[in-house]
């Protein structure tokens, strides 16, 4: 059987795709009404293939997954911020550490997080007022770190007001940060003090610390035996979830996986 070549998109400019660096989603968006399954673009030196057909998608992501490795560059810019989670390992460490988190998103659990999405979202809107004028994105962003940290930490969203508004600041800042170095043609190494690399490390701080200190308060009440209670949250999943050969997530492992569900 033939293979087919992939369609290619010609850009506007000798640069390429110069359109994908000045808006993302809505390029993309057109690139994919064009486009049916599959499509190369080019930005730069930069050589991208989008694919939209879920049975390519399922051959890339499952069928055939070890014949895919992730994009370098990728994996460094967003390992400078989420570690070397279930996103950006590749091989048998990802294999290794999908294994240990596939409890957390068992049918069961998602239900239960469904639930407090639920009851979280009729809360806000229970104290939304006829007439006032919010900023739906800011609403919008506190509600996903309540959440967050419900879901994952088992904290109710009292526990966390001051918390929230914190790192979702962080996390607002990493985002755009990582989003400026995915449009730039040069990445600068983390050891030159440029604003964006003393911004990363200062928010991702921010991040660290607050991981940290719920994961030590958690453990704090581990039994005689050493384990943890099941709350029915993702960190009680992670935390008591064990290898082959019996052994836990390191601190540095279940950082990362809890920064990348963040």
């Amino acid at each position: 059987m033939m293979s087919k070549p992939i369609p290619q998109h010609k850009g506007r400019s000798l640069l390429g795709s110069t359109d994908f660096v000045e808006s993302p989603p809505h390029f993309l968006l057109k690139l994919g009404q064009k486009y049916e399954e599959i499509v190369e673009f080019r930005f730069a030196h930069l050589r991208f293939v989008m694919v939209t057909s879920p049975e390519l998608v399922r051959e890339i992501l499952v069928s055939k997954a070890k014949f895919f490795r992730k994009a370098k560059r990728d994996v460094d810019i967003m390992s400078k911020f989420i570690g070397m989670g279930l996103v950006t390992s590749d091989g048998a460490h990802h294999q290794k550490q999908r294994k240990l988190a596939q409890p957390a998103f068992h049918v069961r659990r998602i239900a239960e997080y469904g639930d407090v999405m639920v009851d979280y979202t009729a809360d806000m809107l229970d104290q939304w007022q006829v007439g006032e004028v919010r900023d739906i994105s800011d609403e919008m962003f506190k509600l996903t770190m309540y959440i967050v940290t419900k879901t994952i930490f088992d904290v109710d969203k009292d526990a966390m007001v001051g918390q929230a508004e914190r790192i979702g600041e962080a996390m607002h800042h990493l985002q755009a940060i990582t989003n400026r170095d995915f449009n730039s043609v040069i990445l600068w190494p983390e050891w030159i003090p440029t604003k964006s690399n003393r911004m990363r490390k200062q928010e991702r701080q921010v991040l660290d610390d607050t991981i940290a200190d719920l994961v030590a308060t958690r453990r704090a009440t581990a039994g005689a035996d050493g384990l943890i209670q099941d709350k029915g949250d993702l960190l009680s999943m992670l935390l008591l979830s064990q290898d082959e050969d019996n052994n836990f997530m390191t601190d540095t492992e279940l950082r990362d996986e809890l920064v990348t569900l963040f």
